[in-house]
This record gives C-alpha cells, sequence and structure tokens, in this order.
C-alpha cells in the first residue's frame, strides 16, 4: 500500500474522529473509497494500531470500532506517511555524501599515516585498521539492501 493511499485513509480518520472516542466505522464504504481488499485495510489498520495512531482496534467481519490518539492526530498533521518517507529519503542521501566524505578522509589519512610507519609502525597500523573498520561499518549501514 502506498503512503499516499495510509495518509488519505489516516486523514480521513483524523477528520471523522474525536481523539479518545471509540466509533464505529462500516468497512464497506472505506474499502470502496480507497479501492482496498478488507485483508490491505485490516493491515493498515494493525499498522496504525502497532504505530500507536489508533487504540481499542476491534475488527468484524463488517465492522471496524477504534479510537483516534493524538499520536495519529499529530502524525496526520506533520504531513504523514509522505513526509516520512521523504524525510527518510534525505537521511539516506546525507548519510550517502557523509560516507563519501568518511572515504576520502579514509584514504587521505592512509597517505599521511605512510610516514608514521617507519617511526611508529604499530600504531601506524592500529589507526589504518580502525579507521578501514569505520569505513566498512559505515557502508553497511546505508548499504542500499540496508532499510531504515
Amino acid at each position: 500500500m502506498t503512503s499516499e493511499t495510509k495518509d488519505l485513509l489516516l486523514d480521513t480518520l483524523c477528520s471523522n474522529c474525536e481523539i479518545d472516542v471509540v466509533v464505529r466505522i462500516d468497512i464497506d464504504d472505506l474499502l470502496i473509497e480507497f479501492n482496498l481488499s478488507k485483508e490491505e485495510l485490516f493491515e493498515v489498520l494493525k499498522e496504525f494500531e502497532y504505530r500507536c495512531f489508533i487504540e481499542n482496534l476491534n475488527m468484524r467481519p463488517n465492522t471496524v470500532f477504534l479510537s483516534l490518539t493524538i499520536n495519529g492526530k499529530m502524525f496526520q498533521s506533520q504531513g504523514g506517511f509522505t513526509s516520512e518517507e521523504s524525510m527518510q529519503a534525505l537521511s539516506k542521501k546525507h548519510l550517502d555524501l557523509q560516507y563519501r566524505t568518511l572515504l576520502l578522509q579514509y584514504e587521505a589519512l592512509k597517505s599521511e599515516l605512510e610516514g608514521l610507519k617507519t617511526t611508529n609502525p604499530t600504531l601506524a597500523e592500529r589507526i589504518i585498521s580502525l579507521v578501514a573498520s569505520i569505513t566498512t561499518i559505515a557502508g553497511f549501514i546505508i548499504s542500499p539492501t540496508n532499510k531504515f
């Protein structure tokens, strides 16, 4: 399910529900409005509950009972899922730039430490090894296969 669809569903709940008041919702209307299957709707409502956007979730075959929380209202007012997704993408780009900078600094430091190898080879190797480990770990953290 897209972030936009989740935002629309959360917007609908925020528009039609008061905070901390249990409401009864006919799911047939939601299924038609958002072009969802029951399974998809229940899945996203479970996610909302897990993220504390709603509570008192009671799903029945054609009806859902729930109450909106202040967390759901605040998340929606701050841009919701699309905003969260954009922030994660920006964070990923920022981390990638920091990693590239770290690699450049590592290469420069490695060159500078070559001279230290003649006077204190153990210290030079320890520093090079430490910086290489940090660079490797940073690469794993921001790798494309790693999701936040």
